[in-house]
């Protein structure tokens, strides 16, 4: 992310926020997995980072096993694709400043949440719910998870 912030062009900034409304968009969970994927890959390919790339495409053949399937459905729940969708946002933003540091600090605290809820979840730890889940999440540019129409 770090990098991304320091590579970004405008069109790969435009980009980048398509992709963050059409995740935080999406209905069901592939449709998220898919999206959370183009996301991330998205930063690496405006980072210019060939092992990061290379890593996605293991990445993504696990995203499709039974197994990772069953685990991201005990670690989602709308108020942790809420804080993802924040998240997101937080990355995207730092990208769009070209703040690198920023880019970096957001990416780890996503994918430290990220861990910290699969870890829940494979060790039985129920998702924790509230009264707001369902509330849409908002994307950097204030629109919803229940946006559509969006052209990537």
């Amino acid at each position: 992310a770090r990098l991304a912030a320091l590579k970004a062009s405008p069109d790969s900034v435009a980009a980048l926020r398509r992709i963050e409304r059409k995740t935080a968009a999406a209905m069901d969970s592939d449709g998220h997995e898919l999206w959370d994927s183009a996301f991330h890959r998205h930063i690496a390919e405006t980072a210019g980072n060939g092992l990061l790339l290379a890593l996605f495409d293991c990445i993504d053949r696990i995203r499709q096993s039974p197994s990772w399937r069953r685990l991201r459905e005990a670690a989602r729940n709308r108020i942790r694709l809420r804080a993802y969708t924040s998240q997101h946002g937080d990355i995207v933003a730092a990208i769009a400043r070209h703040d690198g540091a920023a880019a970096e600090a957001a990416m780890r605290r996503h994918l430290l949440a990220l861990q910290a809820n699969l870890e829940a979840a494979m060790h039985g730890d129920p998702a924790p719910q509230d009264e707001a889940a369902d509330r849409p999440a908002r994307t950097t540019d204030g629109s919803t998870e229940a946006a559509d129409g969006l052209g990537l």
